[in-house]
């Protein structure tokens, strides 16, 4: 049974504070919203008894409270749940949230993979990432088990570059001159997105297979027509049974060996991009629901596809 205590108030935080005799093993914290004192409390006075500490902000988005508290503090507030054996830590508004944080001179990506490097610590341990738009306001960091797992909420500036004149759905990656890490640490990798793109399946391909260098398992979902799915794994029991644990050195070229499509019939540049980044490629399948065409705009048609690439399927 765990003795609780609770961590005094920043009001009341002062130099005489004393924990040496605490035996505090698990503390969660949920709150509307962190203030810079009470960070500050949280860093300087969480007991070093404390094997599992928890923080769940409700009604600010992690941008917006950066800015309240300042990076200098999320990032030592970071730090010391790095060296806990268990520490989730989210931001949770509504899913109507407004964030008031603009992007100037570092993108909101940029700044979660800086937290995340902080969150992470020197831990030498598998990750596993969730992208999606459909709660872009939220976001999630979480090391338990041995692993490091984050929920990454995807907004209008992920999702699009309007650098041209129409407006491009490419997703974005962080400023590798200000974050030390970035997608090459996911091992493990969930894509659920609404938006509608015809070639969203084949862009979030290439985003994972040029950046997330030790990928072992991918798995994209288009959740509007065309309802496109892409699932990438180490093994075709993946597509059976959920693989949990991962090696966080394997090389994605080495470890993927199934691929499994549906909903639509890839294009020979997707082939190419496939052939180039997995050529151990093992077992290769691609259909539709039962009853269904890959594309509604489509009337069915037999298709005729190369896999003379793939030597060992």
């Amino acid at each position: 049974m765990y003795d609780y205590q609770i961590i005094p108030p920043p009001f009341q935080a002062n130099s005489n504070i004393s924990y040496e005799h605490c035996h505090l093993k698990e503390l969660s914290v949920s709150l509307a919203n962190i203030s810079t004192n009470y960070v500050e409390c949280i860093v300087k006075y969480l007991p070093k008894s404390v094997e599992s500490f928890g923080v769940s902000i409700n009604d600010i988005d992690l941008y917006d409270w950066i800015d309240q508290v300042g990076v200098d503090n999320a990032l030592k507030l970071a730090e010391v749940m790095s060296k806990l054996s268990s520490a989730p830590i989210k931001w949770i508004p509504y899913k109507e949230y407004q964030t008031e944080h603009e992007n100037i001179g570092e993108s909101d990506m940029t700044i979660f993979f800086k937290i995340l490097n902080a969150f992470k610590g020197d831990k030498k341990v598998s990750c596993t990432a969730s992208f999606s738009d459909f709660r872009s306001v939220h976001n999630s960091m979480m090391f338990s088990g041995g692993n490091l797992s984050f929920y990454y909420g995807l907004n209008y500036a992920d999702l699009f570059d309007d650098g041209g004149e129409d407006r491009v759905f490419e997703l974005a990656v962080p400023d590798r001159t200000i974050s030390v890490i970035g997608p090459e640490v996911i091992n493990n990798s969930t894509f659920f997105i609404c938006i509608t793109d015809s070639e969203l399946a084949f862009k979030v391909l290439k985003y994972s297979l040029t950046n997330c260098t030790h990928l072992q398992s991918l798995e994209i979902n288009g959740v509007n027509s065309p309802r496109q799915e892409c699932i990438l794994s180490s093994s075709i029991d993946r597509f059976h049974k959920r693989v949990e644990k991962y090696n966080p050195s394997a090389i994605l070229t080495e470890a993927l060996k199934a691929v499994k499509l549906k909903g639509f019939i890839p294009s020979q540049e997707c082939f190419d991009l496939l052939s180039c980044y997995l050529p151990g490629v093992q077992s290769f399948t691609c259909g539709s629901e039962r009853g269904n065409r890959f594309d509604n705009n489509e009337a069915p048609r037999d298709y005729v596809v190369d896999l003379t690439h793939f030597k060992r399927l």
